[in-house]
C-alpha cells in the first residue's frame, strides 16, 4: 500500500504539505495543511489558506497534528482532511472559515510525476499529484461570506522535503473540453549529487488521455522568462504565459522552518498550448489558473 505520510520519523528539517484546491465559476479556495520539523528538530503544524482577495497562515503545535501512514488522513486541530473530503474551522489572523467539503473520486496521475527521483533519498522537494480532478460537494464561510462549492471542481498535490527550490515556477488550472482537463507545470533548480541541474515535470489531462513532459523523459526548458514558460519533448510543445498575476503573500519551507515569504496567484488568467509538431493540439485560456514564482 503506498505511503501517503512520510514524516513521523523525521528529526529535523523536514516539511510535508497537501496543498488542496476548490473552485466553482465565481472563486477559488486553497488550503494548505503542512507539518514541519526545522533544524534545531522542532515540530509544528501550519495551516494556510489563499483565495483571489487574501491570504492566512495559522501556526499550531505540533501535539494538534495527526496523520496516516497508509492512508490520506490529516487533522491538525478541529480541522481534517482525507480522500472523502474536509472539515474546516480556523478562527484567528484575520479568518474566519468553517464548513465541510465533500470529494468525489480522485483522478490520479497515470505514474509518479517525479518518475525515478521520487525514490531516490536526499532529494530537497519531492512533488506528487494525488488529484488531477475531482468533483466537490458543500460550502464554507469565509469571513462571513458563504461560498457554495457543489458542481466545482478539485485538485490536490503534496510536498515534501527540506525545503522549496531556490528558484522555481509553477502553474496548475483546471478546464472543460469533452471532459474535465487539468494541466499542471513545474520547473525548478534541482540540488543533486553536489550539482545542480534546471528540472521540469508537467502533466496535461486533455479529453481522457494524459501527456507527459518531464526532464527524465527527455522534456528540455526552452523559455522560463517573467510570465512565459515554454517546455519540448521531441515533436511535442506546452506553452504557458500568464497573462496577469493577482499575487498574495505565503509561507515556504527551508530546512523545514515556515520562514521563506513566497507569492502566489491562486486565481489568474494564463493561456495554455498544446503543439506536435505544427499542428496545435489545443488553446485554452483560463480565467482561474495558478501561478506562482519563486
Amino acid at each position: 500500500m503506498k505511503t501517503h505520510f512520510y514524516g513521523h520519523c523525521k528529526k529535523k528539517s523536514y516539511f510535508e504539505g497537501w496543498y488542496f484546491k476548490q473552485e466553482n465559476q465565481e472563486q477559488t479556495l486553497a488550503v494548505i495543511p503542512s507539518f514541519h520539523v526545522d533544524r534545531e528538530g522542532e515540530k509544528s503544524a501550519t495551516i494556510q489558506v489563499i483565495t483571489e482577495q487574501d491570504s492566512w497562515t495559522l501556526y499550531f503545535p505540533a501535539e494538534t497534528f495527526q496523520a496516516c501512514r497508509k492512508r490520506l488522513g490529516v487533522r491538525i486541530g478541529d480541522n481534517l482532511f482525507t480522500e472523502r473530503g474536509m472539515k474546516l474551522k480556523l478562527h484567528g489572523n484575520g479568518i474566519d472559515l468553517e464548513g465541510t467539503l465533500r470529494f468525489g473520486p480522485f483522478t490520479p496521475t497515470e505514474k509518479e510525476m517525479m518518475g525515478p527521483f521520487f525514490r531516490i533519498p536526499g532529494m530537497q522537494c519531492s512533488h506528487q499529484v494525488l488529484s488531477l480532478y475531482h468533483e466537490i460537494k458543500g460550502s464554507v464561510v469565509l469571513n462571513g461570506e458563504r461560498i457554495n462549492f457543489n458542481g466545482g471542481r478539485g485538485y490536490l498535490e503534496k510536498d515534501r522535503g527540506t525545503s522549496f527550490p531556490k528558484e522555481y515556477m509553477w502553474t496548475q488550472c483546471g478546464f472543460e473540453d469533452q471532459g474535465p482537463g487539468c494541466i499542471m507545470g513545474a520547473v525548478a533548480d534541482v540540488p543533486f549529487l553536489g550539482t545542480s541541474f534546471r528540472g521540469c515535470t508537467c502533466v496535461v489531462l486533455h479529453r481522457g488521455k494524459q501527456h507527459r513532459f518531464a526532464t527524465y523523459t527527455g522534456a528540455k526548458v526552452v523559455l522560463n522568462a517573467g510570465r512565459s514558460v515554454v517546455i519540448r519533448q521531441g515533436d511535442w510543445e506546452l506553452r504557458m504565459m500568464a497573462q496577469a498575476e493577482n499575487p498574495r503573500t505565503l509561507q515556504a519551507p527551508e530546512d523545514g522552518k515556515m520562514g521563506r515569504a513566497i507569492q502566489e496567484s491562486a486565481s489568474c488568467p494564463v493561456r495554455y498550448e498544446l503543439w506536435n509538431g505544427e499542428e496545435r493540439v489545443f488553446r485554452v485560456s483560463v480565467d482561474k489558473a495558478g501561478w506562482e514564482r519563486g
